[in-house]
């Protein structure tokens, strides 16, 4: 194995290709992008012999491009997550809808990042008598929100932190090389 900073390399000289790599996290590849710590790989080969080998990875994860939002609340982005009414559970009484990304920028220890959100609310403009019958519905009403912003990002030792011009913070959760959870938004590296 090799290691440039926040990179593993894995090559394989024995065994019967081809090769199969799958890391601690569930990456898969014989390349490793990751946080500081230890980091296992276990190789198969092509007749099901494996080996484990544990390494060291030492700098910080590289978030530097374009993330686009993927999902938010668990919902994919370009669909709706429904509201219902809290008297009448079978009546949707509005649906939301995300869409975004961040940019983060070079620099060793901080960097500057900025973001642009989307939010979409639907009212359906559907009023019910006290036995959740419809008893009107009207077309639905669209409002779209756009909040953009910028700040600079961080690694405190542990996580790497948003520090938004605003003044609030939030950790950056690593799903994966190319993922990233910020809130309760999922993003993937374009």
């Amino acid at each position: 194995m090799t290691v440039d900073e926040n990179v593993i390399t894995v090559s394989v000289t024995d065994g019967t290709p081809p090769y199969e790599y799958v890391w601690s996290d569930g990456t898969e590849g014989p390349v490793y992008v990751g946080w500081p710590g230890t980091v296992e790989v276990t190789v198969t080969d092509a007749k099901g012999c494996t080996v484990t080998r544990e390494q060291w990875l030492e700098g910080v994860y590289n978030i530097v491009g374009v993330w686009e939002m993927v999902t938010f609340d668990g919902v994919p982005v370009g669909q709706y997550k429904e509201h219902h009414s809290t008297e009448c559970p079978e009546i949707v009484v509005s649906k939301t809808s995300m869409y975004g990304s961040y940019e983060f920028g070079p620099g060793e220890y901080d960097s500057l990042f900025n973001y642009s959100i989307t939010d979409i609310t639907v009212d359906t403009q559907i009023t019910y008598n006290a036995n959740c019958e419809i008893e009107e519905d009207l077309p639905d009403t669209e409002t779209e929100t756009v909040e953009t912003g910028e700040g600079t990002v961080y690694y405190n030792g542990t996580d790497l932190i948003l520090n938004y011009f605003n003044g609030e913070e939030e950790p950056v959760i690593i799903l994966g090389q190319d993922r990233i959870k910020i809130a309760n938004e999922e993003y993937e590296r374009i």
